[in-house]
């Protein structure tokens, strides 16, 4: 990523263990407590966050395919959905 912002990217996704159930992210400032198996895009949704995307309908599995709503997640070497 380029490290510029603007309204509606995450830049920066921090990710640590809490729980079983839980971890603690950090999208743009704000902190999350989402359960596991919620994608971040899912939880920053949620939380009134606006990540812009095309392809994701929660009732449909995640393809990414219109690669929109891929963010950088520390710890990883490419881009997540």
């Amino acid at each position: 990523m380029n490290g510029t912002s603007s309204p509606g990217r995450v830049r920066r996704v921090v990710e640590r263990v809490m729980k079983k159930d839980r971890i603690a992210i950090e999208i743009d400032g704000k902190a999350l407590e989402p359960t596991r198996d919620t994608s971040v895009l899912a939880a920053a949704l949620d939380a009134g966050l606006q990540i812009p995307y095309f392809c994701y309908h929660k009732k449909l599995s995640v393809t990414a395919s219109c690669r929109m709503c891929l963010v950088e997640v520390e710890g990883t070497s490419r881009l997540q959905p």
